[in-house]
């Protein structure tokens, strides 16, 4: 009978303690932004712009070898604004975005000036 009590009290330990761990893998903040335009900036996470019910919004970074053009356009509003640069470092960082990276530009007289970008998990996929 102790040994059935025992057994019992372990399965009932274990079974805690898978949904404690399955809990945890669940938990963690999420956030999106979608796209913000304006003129003197572009904001917003690539994932939460995919995922995002306008279908005009976009956030583009392309790539040019020597230079790296930023866009941005807010459907909702109409609203759209670019820069380039061609600084090492502000294109090392937009090199390394990734798909879901959440980026904030600074725009002045067209040139790409304050420049974040970041990839971690708290940002909405594009899965989502």
């Amino acid at each position: 009978m102790k040994q059935f009590g025992l057994l019992k009290t372990l399965s009932v330990v274990a079974l805690c303690g898978a949904a404690t761990l399955s809990m945890g893998a669940m938990a963690g903040a999420k956030y999106g932004s979608p796209v913000a335009v304006s003129a003197t900036a572009i904001w917003g996470s690539l994932g939460a712009t995919r995922a995002s019910g306008y279908t005009t919004d976009y956030i583009e970074i392309s790539d040019q070898g020597s230079a790296i053009y930023v866009r941005g356009l807010q459907g909702s509003t109409g609203v759209s604004g670019s820069c380039v640069t061609s600084d090492a470092v502000k294109m090392a960082q937009l090199r390394a975005a990734n798909s879901d990276a959440f980026i904030n530009v600074s725009i002045n007289a067209g040139q790409c000036t304050t420049l974040i970008v970041t990839n971690n998990s708290a940002i909405q996929t594009k899965d989502l």
